[in-house]
């Protein structure tokens, strides 16, 4: 799953889009620490239900995304950092 801290329960597609989205604006997957809530099963499949908690680990800001469904942390996440909420905030919610 790459080198970085995308640990607790994520699947191997998860880890491949993060470290994309996370390239593709501006940072290294390494400087995030993400973990699912529950974690993945070990077929692989995400749980409908569960949450993942990201956290820029430089500047200990976080965001946690409560996922229902088939909503997408990726594209949740991806937005955030569109909006610069990883370096305009201090804490997460």
């Amino acid at each position: 799953m790459g080198n970085y801290a995308l640990d607790a329960g994520c699947s191997e597609h998860e880890s491949i889009m993060f470290a994309s989205r996370c390239r593709r604006n501006g940072y290294r997957p390494e400087q995030f620490r993400v973990s699912a809530d529950p974690p993945c099963e070990s077929s692989g499949a995400p749980p409908l239900s569960r949450t993942i908690l990201i956290t820029l680990v430089e500047r200990g800001v976080w965001r946690r995304y409560r996922l229902n469904g088939f909503s997408s942390w990726l594209d949740d996440f991806e937005q955030d950092l569109h909006a610069g909420w990883f370096t305009s905030w201090v804490d997460g919610e």
